[in-house]
C-alpha cells in the first residue's frame, strides 16, 4: 500500500505510484488490443498500450495532489462531515481543471479528433470526462482511506501487544521476585533450626552458601530467560544448603543432557520446583530419600523432570487448588511466558512411591 509522506514523497512512493497506473495502462491496453484483433489482424499490442500511457499518467500526476487534501482533510476524525464537504468542493475544483488535459488524451485513445467540434458537443464530453475523474478520484480516495484505516488498526495492534508484554515483564519481574524472600526465609529457618541444635559450623557454612546464592542471584544481570546450565548453578546453591539442613537424608541423582544445557529457561524457574520436592517429600521422611533431576530434549520440546520420594498427593489434587507460593507461581510465570504452549504437570509415581514433576517447554 501507498504510505502518507505528502510533504516530501519519497522515491519508493514515486514508484509505486507509476507502477499502478502503468499497470492500470497495460490492462486497458491490452483490453483494447483483444477487442481490435478480431477485426484487425494485424494489430500490434504495444501501439495500443502506448496510447493508454499519457491519460493514465495523468491519474499518476492527480494521486500527489489526492493524497494532499486527504492529509488535509482527513475522514477519519470526528470533523468527518465537513471534512468530506471541504474535500469534495476541493475534488470539483481540481477536476474542473484535470478533465482537460484527459479528454484530449482519452481522444487521442479512440482516435477521434475533437479540435473542430461545436461547443456543445464538447461541453457534453468535458462533463462525461468529469464524470468519469470524479469516479477515479473517489477510487482513490477509497484506496487511501482503506490504507490509513489498516496502518492504523495494525499501529494499534502492536501498541497493544507493546503495553501487554511490557504488562507480563513487570509482572515476570514481580513473580520472580516474590520468590526471592520466600527462599530466603526458608534458608533462614534452616540456619535457624542449625543454631538451635548446636551445629554452629554447619550454620555457618549455611549463611556462607546463603551469601553466595545471594550474590549470584542479586548481581546478575536482569534476565528473563538463561541457560538451563547456568539455572543448573543456581540450583547447585541451593542444594548446597539444603545437603547441610538434611546431610544424608537427602540423595541427588541429576541426569542432564547435554543437548538441553544451551537451551534457554526462565530465570528462577527450578528452585520453587526443586524446594517444593524437599519440603512435600523429602523433609517429611526419616529413611534417607532420592531427589532425582532429569532434562532431555524431544522434537522442539525440553522436558525436565524432577521426583521425589515420599508421601503421594491426595486424590483429585490440582496444582490450581495448591496453597503454596512456589509452585503457584511456577505455573503463572510459564503461563504468562508461554500461553498455552507448555506443560506442567505434578503427579504421583506409584511403581517408584513419590511424586513426579514435568515441565515441558518450547526449546
Amino acid at each position: 500500500m501507498i504510505r502518507f509522506p505528502v510533504k516530501k514523497l519519497s522515491f519508493r512512493t514515486w514508484l509505486q505510484i507509476i507502477g499502478i497506473w502503468t499497470f492500470v495502462s497495460v490492462s486497458m491496453g491490452t483490453q483494447m488490443y483483444l477487442n481490435s484483433k478480431q477485426g484487425n489482424p494485424d494489430a500490434v499490442w504495444l501501439n495500443f498500450v502506448l496510447k493508454q500511457l499519457p491519460t493514465w499518467f495523468l491519474c499518476a500526476m492527480l494521486t500527489p495532489v489526492v493524497m494532499f487534501f486527504y492529509e488535509k482533510f482527513p475522514l477519519d476524525t470526528p470533523e468527518w462531515k465537513s471534512n468530506a464537504i471541504k474535500q469534495t468542493a476541493t475534488a470539483i475544483i481540481i477536476l474542473a481543471f484535470f478533465a482537460h488535459p484527459r479528454l484530449w488524451a482519452m481522444s487521442y485513445i479512440v482516435n477521434r479528433d475533437i479540435r473542430n467540434i461545436s461547443s456543445d458537443e464538447y461541453l457534453n464530453l468535458y462533463l462525461s470526462q468529469m464524470a468519469w475523474d470524479w469516479a477515479i478520484y473517489v477510487f482513490i480516495v477509497a484506496i487511501f482511506f482503506a490504507d490509513k484505516a489498516n496502518r492504523k488498526r495494525k499501529e494499534n495492534e502492536l501498541r497493544n501487544r507493546e503495553l501487554e508484554n511490557q504488562l507480563n515483564l513487570a509482572q515476570l519481574d514481580a513473580l520472580k521476585w516474590q520468590l526471592n524472600p520466600h527462599f530466603l526465609f526458608n534458608t533462614l529457618n534452616t540456619v535457624n533450626s542449625l543454631i538451635r541444635t548446636e551445629q554452629y559450623p554447619l550454620a555457618i557454612q549455611a549463611n556462607a552458601r546463603l551469601g553466595d546464592f545471594l550474590r549470584t542471584t542479586l548481581y546478575a544481570e536482569p534476565r528473563q530467560f538463561v541457560s538451563l546450565q547456568k539455572e543448573m548453578e543456581f540450583l547447585d546453591l541451593y542444594l548446597n544448603i539444603e545437603f547441610l539442613r538434611f546431610r544424608d537424608r537427602l540423595k541427588v541423582k541429576k541426569d542432564i543432557s547435554r543437548e538441553s544445557l544451551d537451551i534457554e529457561v526462565p530465570y528462577f524457574i527450578l528452585q520453587p520446583l526443586v524446594e517444593n520436592a524437599i519440603k512435600h517429600g523429602i523433609a517429611k521422611q526419616i529413611e534417607a530419600s532420592l531427589l532425582s533431576i532429569r532434562t532431555f530434549v524431544e522434537s522442539d520440546y525440553l522436558t525436565l523432570n524432577i521426583y521425589n520420594e515420599g508421601e503421594l498427593l491426595p486424590e483429585n489434587w490440582e496444582i490450581s487448588k495448591s496453597k503454596g507460593i512456589g509452585l503457584m507461581n511456577v505455573s503463572t510465570r510459564l503461563a504468562k511466558t508461554y500461553g498455552e504452549n507448555h506443560t506442567l504437570e505434578v503427579c504421583n509415581h506409584e511403581s517408584l512411591k513419590g511424586v513426579l514433576v514435568t515441565m515441558k517447554i518450547p526449546r
